[in-house]
């Protein structure tokens, strides 16, 4: 018999197993042939291999059917929880019961991502798996490094072609466009909507790194204009109380312009300036790409992103 204190598993034929449980399930040479697509014969000297391996007879015959021994009765349960353990190593892994889970997601994001979308993630989050936590947290760059560190398990920010790095994934989550606010008696509201009316208004931008330039300097400069940033913020949120109480424009996301116009009374044109959409991207590291309660938490929130806004 093989001794475990002696030997390696690599001596281990676990092919043989398959044939035991097969056998003692069946108690047939011939149905169990049948179950594993063997020939009759191929799977009576798998037997006779269990036989020498055991020590037992594991199986004995009792008329035109086989009867397990003692010792095959004892080691058929085990057996099952063996052979189903080996094939959960194999199986597509998911999560089993997302009411019951209990974890802790960081995530990387700016203040768009926690007005746009965390309200409807929460609020999903806590009917679904109400044990779940998540904690945002600031990014100060891209989230690459914060990704590969252990510090997030997901950023969320727009990435464009930045050239990222082939250990990160990417999913892109939501397009949004830009609208301009206006506080509703602005005097520019009188008069036409023109490109350089518009370069000529003091502007807010917001910045969280601080650069004093955006996407629409970058349009007006094509056009040979030039606009006054007046004021810059780090934050969306600010911004547009800061729009209800000056002479200046706004140029932002048509989601966070959503969320606050009605709140402080304010005015959406379009820009006059052709300015491009921009994508909300979700991003997470690529030894999570099997991490199915990560998936679970990315597909919530692609499913909390909200409908194209009116305007």
């Amino acid at each position: 018999m093989l001794q475990f204190d002696s030997m390696h598993l690599l001596q281990v034929d676990l092919n043989l197993l398959v044939v035991l449980n097969a056998l003692l399930d069946a108690q047939s040479i011939k149905e169990a042939a049948d179950r594993l697509s063997l020939s009759p014969s191929a799977t009576s000297h798998a037997l006779g291999r269990l036989r020498a391996q055991f020590e037992d007879e594991l199986l004995t015959r009792a008329g035109r059917r086989m009867v397990p021994t003692a010792r095959a009765t004892r080691l058929h349960q085990e057996l099952r929880h063996l052979l189903d353990g080996v094939q959960a190593l194999y199986r597509p892994h998911g999560v089993r019961d997302i009411g019951a889970l209990d974890r802790t997601f960081v995530l990387g994001a700016n203040d768009f991502f926690e007005i746009v979308l965390l309200p409807r993630l929460s609020v999903a989050t806590r009917r679904l798996a109400p044990e779940v936590d998540l904690h945002v947290r600031p990014l100060t760059d891209n989230g690459v490094v914060g990704l590969r560190n252990g510090a997030f398990d997901v950023t969320f920010g727009v990435y464009g072609d930045h050239g990222l790095p082939d250990d990160v994934r990417l999913r892109p989550m939501m397009d949004s466009r830009f609208v301009c606010l206006l506080r509703q008696d602005h005097p520019a509201l009188e008069r036409r909507w023109t490109t350089r009316r518009y370069a000529d208004l003091d502007h807010i931008l917001v910045s969280p790194r601080g650069q004093a330039w955006g996407i629409v300097d970058d349009r007006l400069a094509e056009a040979g204009l030039r606009r006054r940033i007046a004021l810059t913020v780090s934050s969306f949120s600010s911004a547009p109380a800061l729009v209800a109480t000056s002479d200046c424009v706004l140029t932002i996301s048509e989601h966070i312009a959503h969320v606050y116009a009605e709140r402080y009374d304010l005015v959406r044109r379009p820009p006059p300036i052709e300015l491009p959409t921009f994508t909300l991207s979700a991003m997470w590291h690529a030894r999570h790409g099997n991490d199915p309660e990560l998936k679970w938490l990315i597909d919530l929130c692609e499913g909390a992103v909200p409908s194209p806004t009116p305007g």
